[in-house]
């Protein structure tokens, strides 16, 4: 189970001192040259300027192109890891609910996409859960994601939220897991996202614009306030609901054989 971290705080930086300008001792001025002399000396520079252009030019021209009139070609987008999308197949996605939407319990993930045991537990116990519970429709999954971790949490978190208005967001979940990068480093890029709406077949500059908009973060503050009423303190978390009430919180990537008794007497 990952811990919550609290950032340490950094040090800024010093600037350098701006160095005082150093004071030049004076110089005795030497003979000044005749008039004749420094003409000669300037028609000979002259004539090695020429020289120099013309050269240039001979080169430019020599295979029909110049190195000048290259342009850097764009970097290309990140490749994307997807096999875990096979996993969703068939499987209805009603915004951030992922199976029968009448199904009779349900299962909330607590997440930090971020998070790497969050990814873990999504490459391992999460597809034997989809299959056994949430395929059959006995169970539906709802991710409630958290954003703690720092702006790349928030950046990934707006775009899952962008991705499940077009039905689309547990697709974008998954692929986030699988494309994780190291906290905080800045890896939720305006070009990962574009890579993984081109996968999905989302309108990347869309979902590229939601990353930085503030339409979501209302849900996503909720998410935050229904995680503390459960009682969840770090993520992966998960609470499975009863229809008759009550809960279950399960913590950590547990394997799914630790959510059996709970979703058996859920579903009963």
């Amino acid at each position: 189970m990952s811990k919550q971290r609290v950032p340490a705080m950094s040090v800024p930086k010093s600037r350098p001192r701006p160095q005082a300008p150093k004071t030049r001792k004076p110089t005795h001025s030497r003979p000044s040259m005749s008039r004749n002399r420094m003409l000669a000396l300037a028609l000979a520079g002259a004539g090695i300027v020429a020289a120099v252009l013309i050269g240039v030019s001979l080169l430019g021209r020599g295979d029909g192109s110049s190195s000048s009139a290259s342009t850097a070609t764009p970097g290309e987008l990140p490749t994307i890891t997807a096999a875990g999308l096979a996993n969703l197949k068939g499987i209805p996605q009603n915004g951030l609910v992922l199976g029968n939407p009448e199904a009779k319990a349900t299962l909330f993930e607590y997440g930090d996409l971020q998070c790497p045991a969050c990814a873990s537990f999504a490459g391992s116990s999460l597809p034997t859960l989809v299959q056994t519970w949430v395929k059959s429709g006995r169970v539906k999954l709802e991710f409630r994601g958290m954003d703690f971790l720092g702006e790349d949490s928030t950046r990934a978190l707006r775009f899952v939220h962008a991705a499940a208005e077009q039905g689309k967001g547990w697709s974008a979940i998954e692929l986030l897991y699988a494309n994780q990068g190291q906290e905080n480093t800045g890896w939720v890029t305006d070009d990962m996202i574009r890579a993984i709406s081109n996968v999905l077949g989302l309108d990347a500059e869309r979902m590229v614009a939601a990353a930085t908009s503030t339409t979501w973060d209302g849900a996503i503050a909720r998410s935050d306030s229904q995680a503390k009423a459960h009682g969840v303190s770090a993520t992966p978390s998960f609470v499975i609901a009863n229809p008759g009430g009550g809960s279950t919180l399960i913590e950590g990537a547990q394997p799914p054989e630790a959510f059996t008794a709970a979703l058996e007497a859920a579903t009963q």
